[in-house]
């Protein structure tokens, strides 16, 4: 399946048409015909706003494939972080 291929689908499922959707990315019909027509990428202002629109990740629409971007490094909320940089600020002190 392709980039537009997915588009077409994602719009499918979100119930939405075309002209919705161009709306939605302040561009035109014709440029979302071209995206899902004739194959052309979307530039990647138009690809973050198409993943929020349809909750799903960059890589899907251009892959079909989520990634996962997950990193064991990062903490995994506001808590955690908080907590290990009121650790840091005691460290350092």
């Amino acid at each position: 399946m392709t980039s537009g291929e997915r588009i077409k689908y994602l719009l499918k499922q979100k119930n939405m048409t075309q002209a919705q959707l161009a709306k939605m990315l302040n561009t035109t019909p014709q440029r979302l015909t071209e995206w899902i027509s004739k194959n052309r990428q979307p530039s990647t202002k138009y690809l973050e706003q198409m993943a929020k629109i349809f909750e799903v990740s960059i890589d899907y629409i251009l892959t079909g494939e989520e990634k996962e971007t997950k990193n064991e490094n990062y903490p995994n909320n506001i808590k955690e972080l908080k907590s290990l940089t009121e650790q840091k600020i005691i460290e350092d002190y």
